[in-house]
C-alpha cells in the first residue's frame, strides 16, 4: 500500500525545479493523501506517522491543509545535492542543487535529455566521457561501493538507479524484493575519497572546490596564526590532485588578500544606524531589526565611491525599490566568491549595498573585483545620504570555514543573529532562514578599523 501511495505522489512530480514546484508539490501531497484516505477505509495498518499527519491536516479543511503542505514538504528536494562542505548526495534527479534547493547545474546545462538521468549527471560531474566504457564502468562501481542499489541485470549498461524493480536479496533462499530505488538510495553519499583518487583531475571545478574549500581555509588560517576551531577541516590531498589543489589554494588566498574597504576610510565615515538597532520612524509595522549598518560622511555629503570590497558576482539589483522611506533604492546584492578554472565558486555569503546615488553600471551575472567602483553614496528614496551595507548567509548552504575566517572568533553558528527574508522574491522565490552578521566586525578584523557611532 505504501508503494502505491508513493507512486501516486511521484506521478505529479516532474523532477524539474521551476516556479511551479510549490503547486506541483501540493498536488502530489493531495493525491497521495486522497489515496491513503480511501485505502484507510478498509485497512489502517499501513499508516505511518507522516500519513496520519497528512490525513489529520486534510480533515481540517483546505486552507489548513495548504499551510501544512507548505511547512511540511520541501518542493525542491529531488536532485543530486552538493553540500556546503563538499559532500555529494543522491537525491533522485540529475540536476545538482545546494542544501537550500537552489539549482547549481541543471540537467539541461549538463546536456541531458531528462532530469532522471542519474548516471549521466554523475558522469558529467566527474568529467567522464559517456563513450569511455572503462571510465563509465568505474563510475558505476563507485556508485555501488557508495551503497547505491540498482536494478537487477547481468549487464551494467541496463542498470537503473531509480524506479521500482524486483531486486535480488542476499542468500539463495531469499526471494527478490520489490524495491523503490528512489527511496532506497535517497541521501546516499558518493564516496568522495574514491572519487577524488580516480576522477580528481577531471571532475567539475565546483565539486572539486567544494570538497577542498574547508581544507584550504584551514591552511590559510594556520598561515595567519588563526585557529578555525570546529570549522577546521583537513582532508587528505592525494598526490594525483596536488597541482590542482595548489591552484585552488592560490585562488582562495587571493580572494582574502585582495579585499579592500567598501568606502574610503580617510573621508570621515561614521555609523548613523548600528547593526541590529530598531528602526526609528519608518518600517514601524515591521518587526525587524536593522540587520546591517548605515555609513555616512560626518558632513552629510554624497557622491563618494562605493567599492565592492570583496570579489564576487552580482545576483540582484534594485530588487525592492519601494516608495518614500521603505525601499532599498539603487542597490546591488553580491554573492562573494572567486574564480577557479573559469568557474565562479560562490561562498554562500552575500553583501548588500543600498541607497546608491545612481543605478550601478554592473548587472546581474557580472563578476566584481574588490576594487571595482559599484556606485556612489546617495540617499535614494528619501533618505539622508548614506550607504546601508549588510552581510548575510542563507539557510545552511554556505561555507562555514570561510565565514569563520572572515569573522574569526565573532562567528558562531549557534549564536548568530537570525532574520527572515521580508519577501521571498529577494531569493528568487526560494524562502530560507537568513543569518545576519555585523559588518563592523569584518572591518575591525581585516582592516584594523572600527567605525564609530555618530557623535562619538
Amino acid at each position: 500500500m505504501n508503494m502505491a501511495i508513493t507512486l501516486q505522489h511521484d506521478a505529479y512530480r516532474d523532477g524539474i525545479k521551476s516556479c511551479d514546484n510549490k503547486a506541483e508539490t501540493y498536488q502530489a501531497v493531495l493525491a497521495h493523501t486522497l489515496m491513503a484516505s480511501k485505502l484507510a477505509a478498509k485497512d489502517t495498518s499501513f499508516l505511518d506517522q507522516k500519513l496520519n499527519m497528512d490525513l489529520l491536516a486534510f480533515s481540517l479543511g483546505g486552507s489548513v491543509f495548504s499551510k501544512y503542505v507548505d511547512g511540511a514538504y520541501d518542493p525542491s528536494a529531488d536532485y543530486w545535492k552538493l553540500t556546503a562542505d563538499g559532500r555529494l548526495l543522491y537525491d533522485g534527479q540529475a540536476s545538482l542543487v545546494d542544501e537550500n534547493g537552489e539549482v547549481l547545474i541543471s540537467f539541461k546545462d549538463m546536456e541531458l535529455g531528462k532530469n532522471t538521468q542519474i548516471e549521466g549527471a554523475l558522469l558529467y560531474l566527474l568529467g567522464v566521457d559517456p563513450k569511455d566504457e572503462r571510465k563509465v564502468q568505474e563510475v558505476r562501481d563507485l556508485m555501488v561501493s557508495s551503497g547505491l542499489q540498482h536494478s537487477d541485470s547481468e549487464y551494467s549498461d541496463d542498470w537503473m538507479w531509480r524506479g521500482i524493480y524486483e531486486i535480488s536479496q542476499e542468500g539463495a533462499d531469499e526471494k527478490p524484493k520489490k524495491t523503490n530505488l528512489l527511496e532506497e538510495n535517497k541521501d546516499k553519499e558518493i564516496n568522495m575519497r574514491i572519487a577524488m583518487n580516480v576522477f580528481g583531475n577531471s571532475m567539475s571545478s565546483l565539486v572539486f572546490a567544494s570538497y577542498y574549500n574547508g581544507t584550504v581555509d584551514t591552511e590559510i588560517a594556520r598561515f595567519l596564526g588563526k585557529d578555525l576551531g570546529e570549522y577546521s577541516q583537513e582532508r587528505e590531498v592525494y598526490s594525483g590532485v596536488r597541482d590542482r589543489y595548489t591552484r585552488l589554494y592560490a585562488a582562495k588566498e587571493d580572494f582574502y588578500a585582495s579585499m579592500v574597504p567598501i568606502v574610503d576610510l580617510e573621508k570621515g565615515y561614521c555609523i548613523t544606524l548600528p547593526f541590529m538597532e530598531k528602526y526609528d520612524g519608518h518600517y514601524e509595522n515591521w518587526d525587524y531589526m536593522h540587520y546591517g549598518f548605515d555609513l555616512s560622511r560626518k558632513d552629510g555629503s554624497q557622491g563618494d565611491a562605493i567599492f565592492a570590497g570583496i570579489g564576487g558576482k552580482v545576483i540582484a539589483e534594485n530588487w525592492y525599490p519601494g516608495t518614500n522611506k521603505d525601499g532599498a533604492g539603487n542597490s546591488l546584492r553580491v554573492e562573494y566568491g572567486f574564480s577557479f578554472e573559469g568557474s565562479f565558486i560562490g561562498c554562500g555569503i552575500y553583501g548588500e549595498y543600498l541607497h546608491m546615488q545612481d543605478q550601478s553600471k554592473f548587472n546581474v551575472g557580472d563578476m566584481l573585483a574588490p576594487n571595482d567602483r559599484i556606485g556612489k553614496i546617495g540617499g535614494t528614496f528619501g533618505y539622508a545620504p548614506h550607504l546601508h551595507f549588510d552581510m548575510l548567509t542563507r539557510g545552511v548552504s554556505f561555507q562555514a570555514s570561510t565565514m569563520a575566517l572572515l569573522f574569526r572568533k565573532d562567528f558562531d553558528l549557534e549564536n548568530i543573529n537570525r532574520i527572515t527574508a521580508l519577501d521571498d522574491t529577494w531569493w528568487n522565490g526560494v524562502g530560507a532562514r537568513n543569518n545576519a552578521y555585523d559588518p563592523n566586525k569584518l572591518f575591525e578584523m581585516y582592516f584594523k578599523h572600527k567605525f564609530k557611532l555618530k557623535g562619538e
